[in-house]
């Protein structure tokens, strides 16, 4: 049967009161589980009502946040953050990477981890020299940019992110190569 270890509100609510330190999902400890709740920004009865159902501490942590999307500041190891950019800028790289590779559907541990490619040029656009191998590779994007504006600042993002033509012209083939297309 699905509930044999159920526990009721005011059992789960005793253990966690008569244990003095409580410990989160990352192995942190802390002196009560009002003290947790108040770290993470959560509600202790929302909190206390997850546990109740049998979700582990991680579950019932994120899923207690009141804005449910997660917009506490924290990194993979639980450390908080003052802001995203903050956090963001101690793992070396600016927000509209983070914000990029999230958007991409990359993991918060990959997005972070991941070390960031460094531009040939801090500013190049499209119409500068990207890499001279790149000739008939460049054109062909070019042509490509030139067939809309979306086009052309996707292809000049991907050249500002360090991209060569030649790596964006095979991801393009690729793409324009699809069935469904």
């Amino acid at each position: 049967m699905l509930y044999l270890n159920m526990k009721t509100f005011s059992e789960v609510q005793r253990e966690l009161e008569e244990d003095l330190s409580v410990t989160d999902h990352y192995g942190r400890k802390f002196r009560s589980l009002e003290a947790m709740c108040t770290h993470y920004g959560i509600n202790k009865n929302e909190y206390l009502r997850h546990k109740e159902n049998g979700e582990s501490v991680e579950w019932a942590i994120l899923n207690s946040h009141p804005k449910k999307d997660f917009s506490i500041p924290m990194d993979h190891h639980g450390n908080v953050f003052p802001s995203w950019r903050a956090l963001t800028e101690a793992y070396g790289m600016s927000y509209e990477t983070y914000r990029s590779r999230r958007n991409r559907g990359w993991s918060l541990e990959k997005s972070l981890e991941e070390p960031v490619r460094k531009c040939k040029k801090k500013y190049s656009s499209i119409t500068e020299d990207n890499d001279a191998s790149d000739g008939d590779d460049r054109a062909y994007c070019e042509e490509w940019a030139s067939w809309s504006k979306k086009n052309a600042r996707m292809l000049r993002d991907y050249i500002q992110d360090g991209y060569t033509y030649g790596e964006f012209a095979e991801w393009l083939r690729s793409f324009l190569t699809r069935p469904e297309y």
